[in-house]
């Protein structure tokens, strides 16, 4: 599509539209053009094309502009499209999203169309945001066949009483319900309900209920279920923070936990985790806990484990923070461990964190920014740029050095 046609379309501009088509030259893209057109909501423009251009617009076309004007939420686009070629129009995707959305009255809109694809997938799509109204409507009025996996989705999202009217009201599958999501999503009384229909769950559940601090879910599962959990529940609290949960696990579980625990906490910034497992477990800190805490801009963490451990920064690991551009932690860094940086500050430069590249520059005499700088024109000016704005004075001085 043309530079012009697309403005055009985007803008809803109809004279430079007509005007792009009228030139001998032009080899517009009609279904393009319409698709940028509905994307924006510019129904006359819409008109224009269809009238204009209709038999060079693929059928596939109508399918997608449906999709759009749904995802925008264009009701004037959807109806005109609908009444207008209603057998050309397919609205499975459409219909989905805007059952997801809750908009009874634009999937009434689509269903009743006369268009081409409906399904039942649009009730799984209600189901997961809990409209019962909607899903209802669209069970009296769905086509053949199953309707998704309705009842999946209310139950794993929290929807308890939709998820037992489906259950009673539809052929739907019962396999078709993944208990283990509704575990990780916390919703306990739908993992109870789902118990008590003899479902069954796997190994991921507690994990996965674990990971994200459900520690009602997780009591549940250790008392009435059998199958247990793995490593990954301890691991995966401890990197979300979650230390009551990491607390009762280790009390009451024997599956333990790795490395990965200790790590992860540190990763994430969660101190208190780290500081539990340091002082109540033994848990000695690694190399790698102090790096992934510096790589993720931890510096409060950073600080804590460098009181508390023999272990050294990584080489690397001042290249990590000055190329993140993390100046706090490299002010921190630089005055608190040992080791060069030599290289850091040309890590700073090459990814534009001109504020620690200068640091580094004036407080470490192994950083030579200008050897960088004379290797890249592009980023010499930019630099220049930046210091003349922000640092004007110095960039006087260093003028001669940055252009020699």
């Amino acid at each position: 599509m043309r530079l012009w046609e697309t403005a055009a379309a985007t803008s809803g501009s109809l004279s430079l539209l007509q005007w792009a088509w009228s030139l001998e030259f032009a080899d517009g893209n009609p279904g393009r053009t319409l698709c940028v057109a509905v994307d924006n909501g510019h129904l006359e423009m819409v008109k224009w094309i269809l009238e204009q251009r209709f038999a060079a617009v693929e059928s596939s076309a109508f399918s997608v502009n449906l999709d759009k004007a749904a995802q925008r939420d264009h009701l004037a686009v959807i109806e005109w499209l609908i009444g207008n070629e209603p057998t050309k129009c397919c609205i499975d995707s459409a219909e989905c999203d805007t059952a997801r959305k809750g908009q009874v009255e634009l999937v009434r809109l689509l269903r009743l169309g006369g268009v081409q694809g409906c399904s039942n997938n649009a009730i799984a799509a209600a189901a997961s945001r809990g409209q019962e109204d909607l899903v209802k409507w669209l069970h009296s009025h769905q086509v053949s066949g199953s309707p998704g996996n309705a009842v999946g989705e209310a139950a794993s999202h929290g929807f308890l009483d939709l998820a037992k009217w489906l259950k009673e009201n539809t052929s739907e599958t019962w396999t078709d319900v993944d208990a283990d999501t509704a575990c990780q999503n916390g919703y306990v009384d739908v993992v109870k309900w789902l118990h008590e229909n003899n479902h069954k769950f796997s190994a991921n559940a507690m994990d996965m209920a674990a990971s994200e601090g459900h520690l009602d879910v997780v009591q549940w599962l250790h008392f009435n279920g059998r199958e247990g959990c793995t490593t990954k529940a301890i691991d995966l609290a401890a990197a979300n923070g979650s230390l009551q949960v990491v607390k009762w696990l280790c009390g009451n579980r024997t599956e333990g936990f790795t490395i990965e625990a200790m790590e992860g906490a540190a990763a994430n910034g969660h101190l208190e985790v780290v500081k539990w497992f340091y002082t109540s477990r033994k848990q000695d800190i690694t190399a790698r806990a102090m790096e992934r805490a510096v790589k993720n801009n931890q510096l409060e963490t950073v600080k804590w484990i460098s009181e508390h451990t023999m272990e050294g920064f990584p080489p690397a690991t001042f290249d990590e923070a000055a190329a993140r551009g993390y100046f706090e932690m490299v002010q921190w860094l630089s005055t608190h461990t040992t080791g060069s940086w030599a290289s850091a500050a040309s890590c700073a430069m090459k990814n534009a964190h001109f504020d620690v590249a200068r640091f580094l520059h004036q407080t470490r005499e192994e950083c030579d920014t200008f050897q960088v700088l004379n290797e890249d024109t592009e980023r010499r000016w930019q630099f220049a740029e930046w210091m003349f704005t922000y640092h004007n004075k110095e960039f006087n001085a260093m003028g001669t050095i940055l252009f020699s």
